[in-house]
C-alpha cells in the first residue's frame, strides 16, 4: 500500500468507492469506515485505538484510515501513520483527478455504449437476414471490427485508471497492429463519410515483445490518430520490422504540418497544433499525451513524430499537410 486507505462517497449520487480497492492487510477496517461515512459527523473518530477522519468537500465525503501496514523481507510488520495534512492533500488529489477526467470518461462511456449497441444490432439473426448468407458474413466481419476497437478502448481505459493486472507476456506486434489496421480499413469502407484511404501493411514475421496486457490500445491510438487527421484520398502505411534490441513500427500518412516549436509540444496534455485545429477535426489533445505516457510508464519503449519532407507539403481547405511519420521503438 502506498496511499492512505480511503472510502469515498459522492454527495450527489451516494455511490461509495474504496481507494485502493484491494488492500487485504487493512480490509478489517472497511466495515467500520463504511458505517462511519454513512452516519458520522465530520472530524476525527477514535475506535478501538484507531483514528478515522471524516473529511467533507463540495462533492464528496471521505472516511480515511491514515495508517499504512508494511511487511519487510524478514516478515516483520511496521505500522506507519500519515499526518492529517497529508491525508487531506491525498483526498484533494482524488477530487482534482475526478474533475480533470470526468469529461474524458463520459466520452469513453458513450463510445463503448455505441459499440455495444452496434454489436447487438449486427449479431441479431431474424427473418429478414436468416437466409441471406452474404449479409450474415458481412455482419460477422463488422462484429470482428467492433470487438477489435472495443478491446483497444477497454485496454486504454484500464491503463488510464490503473485497473489492470501487471502480467507480462509475449505480444505479437504484427498481429496486434494488423488486427487494428484491418478494423480501421473496414470502418473506412463502411462509413458514409468514408475518406477512401488506401491502407498498406508490411511486416516481418514473429516481431515479438515482452510487455503488459494493456498493450492493445497502443496500435489503436497510433492508427486512429493517423486516420483521423488524414485528408481524403490518401494513404496510410504501416511497416514493422526487427532492428537490434527493438521492434520498429513506422506509420506514415499525410498529417497537418507542425509549425515552429510544435513538434516538441504535441505530447503535452491538451495541446493541439494550429493546423490540426484548422482541420475542424474534434479533439482534446489527449491521444498523443496518453500514448507517450503509456510508453514511459509501462516501459514499452519510445515514440517520436517527424515530418521529414516538409518541402512536399500540400494545402487543402486552408490547411497545410505534409508527410508525417510515427515511429515506435518497442523493447523486445
Amino acid at each position: 500500500m502506498t496511499v492512505p486507505l480511503v472510502v469515498c462517497k459522492s454527495k450527489i449520487t451516494g455511490n461509495v468507492i474504496t481507494i485502493p480497492d484491494s488492500e487485504p492487510s487493512l480490509s478489517a477496517h472497511l466495515p467500520i469506515m463504511e458505517d462511519l461515512i454513512q452516519t458520522a459527523k465530520v472530524g476525527r473518530h477514535r475506535i478501538k485505538g484507531i483514528n478515522y477522519d471524516i473529511i467533507e468537500t463540495n462533492e464528496y465525503l471521505y472516511c480515511t484510515l491514515s495508517v499504512e501496514k508494511n511487511t519487510d523481507k524478514e516478515g516483520k510488520t511496521r505500522i506507519f501513520e500519515y499526518d492529517r495534512a497529508s491525508v487531506i492533500r491525498f483526498c484533494d488529489s482524488i477530487e482534482k483527478f475526478a474533475e480533470e477526467n470526468t469529461k474524458e470518461y463520459i466520452s469513453y462511456a458513450h463510445d463503448i455504449q455505441y459499440l455495444i449497441g452496434m454489436l447487438i444490432h449486427k449479431s441479431v439473426v431474424n427473418n429478414r437476414n436468416i437466409n441471406n448468407t452474404e449479409q450474415l458474413i458481412s455482419n460477422l466481419n463488422e462484429i470482428n471490427t467492433l470487438t477489435s476497437i472495443m478491446s483497444a478502448k477497454d485496454a486504454f481505459f484500464r491503463f488510464n485508471t490503473g485497473a489492470f493486472a501487471e502480467s507480462i507476456y509475449n505480444v505479437d506486434v504484427t498481429g496486434k497492429f494488423f488486427k487494428i489496421y484491418k478494423a480501421m480499413e473496414k470502418m473506412d469502407q463502411g462509413s458514409k463519410s468514408s475518406k477512401r484511404i488506401e491502407f498498406k501493411f508490411k511486416s516481418q514475421k514473429n516481431c515479438i515483445v515482452r510487455t503488459l496486457e494493456v498493450f492493445d490500445f497502443i496500435p489503436y491510438m497510433v492508427l486512429e490518430n493517423a486516420y483521423k487527421y488524414s485528408p481524403h484520398d490518401c494513404e496510410i502505411s504501416v511497416d514493422i520490422r526487427e532492428m537490434g534490441n527493438h521492434i520498429l513500427v513506422e506509420v506514415e500518412s499525410l498529417g497537418p504540418m507542425l509549425v515552429e516549436f510544435e513538434s516538441t509540444k504535441i505530447f503535452e496534455k491538451s495541446y493541439r497544433g494550429e493546423n490540426a485545429k484548422k482541420t475542424g477535426v474534434p479533439g482534446k489533445g489527449m491521444g498523443l499525451f496518453h500514448l507517450n505516457q503509456a510508453m514511459i510508464k509501462l516501459n514499452m519503449g519510445t515514440i517520436s513524430v517527424s515530418q521529414p519532407n516538409r518541402n512536399t507539403d500540400i494545402k487543402l481547405s486552408g490547411v497545410d499537410y505534409t508527410e508525417t511519420r510515427f515511429v515506435l521503438r518497442l523493447f523486445k
